[in-house]
């Protein structure tokens, strides 16, 4: 200062409220502020006397915006009949900032039924689990609100609960329709809560290649069988459908016709190693012995065995039922 004065500093935060002061009396202002607890923000400071002009300043940074965008309840129609598929519903969404969350869910009427989350989050990407288990069927809306200090931010979105479809599954991952005996057909399966209008479709990404069945069910297990007629060998989907009184939904099984069986190579005896054209099951002799292994992955495969090897006799089977040729080696 010019001359010997009583000098204040004070520092405020961006709502214009004071969080520290210090006074001192001389011509040097010489005082430090312990921000410790004090949350990440732009705060201004002040260094004021009698009969002198104040100085100010700003220290730190603005913190952005409260925003909470993109949020994305998945699936849409969430159905928590127990059956591992859709039990769950997946909540995301991004908070530019450290807030406080209060994440409900409202009924039909804009009654509260459930909270699903009240407490801090960081900023950044957000996500977390809930299964509404004890929420009656129909449709809801999720809203998701934000709020640190006098900000706030909100976000929603509608969703639908519907049990009445659940357990659909194919009897095996694949299945070859060539008439051998072993694998010749599929069956699907799914579980029916409510009566529903059912439909059975086999499709490739977005085309529908063929309808198995489309008809109105009673409540109960249904079964139907599938022997792939007409369809080359590849990958599917087969997607199965109920509408009921509330909206459609939709279960998914992918299926693989595979009519071509495998091959096995017998290269080596020491060590004992194959080559095996896909995926499957090894049924292995060794010295008489017989052995089954589970193959993961197509190429070589090495098997380690102690003592002489005399003699080795394989096939495989793969997921489809196909049994390749015998393959056999002596010493």
């Amino acid at each position: 200062l010019s001359s010997s004065a009583t000098w204040t500093v004070t520092v405020r935060d961006d709502a214009g409220a004071t969080v520290a002061s210090g006074t001192g009396t001389g011509t040097r202002v010489d005082w430090t502020w312990d921000s410790t607890g004090a949350p990440a923000s732009r705060y201004t400071w002040s260094i004021a006397a009698p009969q002198a002009r104040s100085a100010t300043g700003w220290i730190g940074s603005a913190p952005a915006p409260l925003s909470l965008q993109k949020l994305r309840l998945a699936p849409s129609v969430v159905t928590p009949n127990g059956d591992g598929r859709g039990d769950e519903a997946k909540i995301e969404y991004l908070l530019s900032s450290a807030a406080k969350v209060t994440a409900t869910v409202q009924d039909v009427l804009g009654n509260t039924v459930a909270t699903i989350w009240d407490g801090q989050r960081a900023a950044g990407k957000q996500d977390l689990s809930w299964n509404p288990e004890a929420l009656n069927d129909g449709w809801y809306r999720l809203i998701v609100a934000a709020s640190s200090g006098a900000k706030q931010a909100q976000a929603s979105t509608r969703f639908w609960i519907d049990r009445t479809l659940g357990g659909t599954a194919a009897s095996a991952p694949g299945f070859s329709p060539n008439g051998d005996g072993r694998l010749d057909e599929t069956t699907i399966g799914f579980q029916l809560l409510n009566p529903a209008h059912v439909a059975v479709r086999v499709q490739r990404g977005s085309t529908i290649l063929a309808t198995l069945l489309e008809q109105d069910f009673s409540p109960g297990p249904q079964r139907l069988t599938w022997d792939g007629s007409g369809l080359p060998d590849g990958r599917y989907v087969v997607a199965v459908s109920s509408a009921d009184s509330l909206r459609e939904v939709t279960q998914r099984v992918i299926v693989q016709i595979d009519r071509r069986p495998p091959t096995v190579r017998l290269l080596s005896l020491r060590p004992i190693t194959l080559r095996l054209s896909e995926p499957g099951t090894l049924v292995l002799a060794v010295n008489g012995r017989w052995h089954k292994l589970r193959v993961k992955r197509a190429g070589l495969l090495r098997i380690g065995h102690r003592g002489t090897v005399r003699g080795v006799t394989a096939y495989e089977l793969d997921q489809a039922g196909n049994r390749s040729r015998v393959v056999t080696a002596r010493r």
